[in-house]
């Protein structure tokens, strides 16, 4: 991809077009004030990132207003699922290529005329519109998500470079609170329901809620345009003006882009031949299809089971007075979700300090590494394992306590996940291919999900079907998901003791 560098700016010709407006209205703003408030609206930008995360709190008005059917739901958090796994290697290529702000538009584009057009299906004309359409917008939307998450991160990160907690953490954690705040504002404000005389029904209106979707991206997506223009100025400060008002600027690695939870790496120098040779050798390992089986297994269920609470607690609510709420059981699940990502870092960086000191050679340090890494891994993958059994064991006589345990263990298990594996990955592969090793993984989340999304549709269909079902009636379903978490911890041992 020619990057088509304008000599006079340092930028390429895209970048420097889509910020040159920003860049002049900002030029005599101090570099330390506009940093302060590019960096404040990137994460600003973290914490709206996450809409797509609520689909379960629309499973109800799928199903009771719009007659969707289970299948047709899981097909829909299925390419939600596609567009945000499958982009974040073409996301990280543009971004190296013409800066963090052609991903900015790119985010405009799926979520401003997406949420638009969804806004204009109602329970009345849903039957005369192609569910294709409503397909084809939520995987944009999908996409949209990974393109506005990637382009605040990288933003933050070349703001403060230096700081691990500013550029990462804080990112990070922003948009695991932004699925937390939305569903609060979603389930309160009386706005967002139907109303029948005059009075407010239980359902969500949704051509309501995806309007203001689509209202409240549009503004989003214009302040995040705004501080990765920010961005480039800043870039062209460092280059031709030397700078020293902020940290300065490294150019992002695709591997950046592909991780959302690991520091960005410093660009090191790789020629052709030897990340050919790398390459090579990661592709022909087997430990590299274990690990990714273990990863379409694990997020294949965890995935499965975000895109299904609502109907979970449906079926749970079928046989108990004591109601359990959708967004009570999203809360649940984004907030361990969310904690466990920091614990998880932090647990890593402590331990892989404290056992390093103990061999100075860099092999010893590595093994040691690694056994960290696939401990924590293990333990993950058994709180998974737990998650499911739990319905095995209780069936329809699980407790409102026993379902909120259930969903904390996905919770801890999905985030957790999603900060060990891109560890494991740098830590096997290093990161001077790390884009393109985490990138290929990332396809086995799309596709588990995909699959244990249909498998959990098909189960329901064929036992609740359009009755008044219970938890029982999916004890088929928790078996092979419990099972699939089992194999997964057998393949992980595999992997270490056998290839590591």
């Amino acid at each position: 991809m020619s990057s088509s560098i304008n000599m006079s700016t340092g930028l390429s010709r895209v970048e420097h077009n889509l910020t040159k407006h920003i860049r002049s209205i900002t030029g005599g703003i101090n570099s330390i004030k506009i940093t302060y408030i590019a960096y404040i609206i990137s994460l600003v930008s973290c914490l709206s990132a996450g809409s797509v995360t609520l689909i379960s709190l629309f499973t109800e008005p799928w199903l009771e207003q719009y007659n969707y059917t289970p299948l047709q739901i899981n097909l829909i958090s299925s390419v939600i699922n596609m567009g945000g796994y499958l982009t974040p290697p073409l996301l990280g290529l543009l971004s190296d290529s013409h800066g963090p702000v052609l991903l900015s538009m790119i985010s405009s584009f799926g979520f401003v005329p997406g949420y638009w057009y969804l806004s204009g299906i109602t329970p009345d004309n849903n039957h005369t519109i192609p569910f294709g359409l409503t397909l084809f917008c939520f995987f944009f939307i999908g996409c949209s998500t990974s393109a506005l998450f990637f382009s605040a991160l990288l933003s933050c990160s070349k703001f403060y470079s230096n700081s691990k907690l500013l550029c990462i953490s804080l990112p990070t954690t922003f948009y695991g609170i932004s699925s937390i705040w939305m569903g609060y504002i979603f389930t309160h404000v009386k706005w967002f329901y139907t109303y029948f005389d005059g009075e407010k029904g239980d359902i969500l209106d949704l051509p309501k809620v995806f309007k203001f979707l689509s209202i409240f991206y549009m503004c989003i997506c214009l302040f995040d345009w705004i501080s990765t223009s920010i961005v480039a100025r800043l870039k062209n400060e460092s280059v031709y003006k030397n700078t020293t008002a902020v940290a300065p600027i490294s150019v992002a690695s695709s591997a950046t882009i592909a991780d959302e939870h690991q520091a960005l790496l410093p660009e090191q120098e790789c020629s052709i031949t030897d990340m050919g040779k790398s390459l090579s050798e990661f592709f022909r390992s087997s430990s590299t299809y274990l690990l990714f089986l273990t990863m379409f297994g694990s997020f294949g269920v965890l995935e499965s089971y975000l895109s299904n609470m609502g109907a979970i607690s449906n079926l749970y609510n079928n046989s108990h007075s004591k109601k359990v709420s959708a967004q009570e059981t999203l809360t649940i699940f984004s907030g361990n979700s969310t904690s466990i990502r920091i614990i998880v870092g932090v647990l890593l960086d402590v331990l892989n300090r404290m056992f390093s000191k103990r061999g100075t050679s860099t092999i010893k340090k590595n093994k040691s590494n690694r056994l960290i890494t696939m401990s924590i891994l293990w333990v993950l993958l058994m709180v998974g394992a737990l998650s499911q059994y739990i319905f095995v064991i209780f069936g329809d006589d699980i407790s409102s306590i026993a379902l909120n345990l259930a969903t904390a263990c996905c919770g801890l298990a999905y985030g957790g996940l999603f900060t060990i594996f891109p560890s494991l990955v740098l830590n096997m592969w290093g990161q001077d291919i790390f884009g393109t090793c985490y990138g290929s993984f990332m396809v086995a989340p799309a596709l588990g999900s995909t699959l244990y999304g249909i498998m959990f549709a098909k189960i329901y269909e064929s036992t609740v079907g359009g009755g008044v079902g219970k938890i029982s009636c999916l004890f088929s379903n928790f078996i092979i998901t419990g099972n699939t978490f089992t194999v997964c911890l057998i393949l992980s041992f595999v992997t270490y003791y056998w290839y590591l």
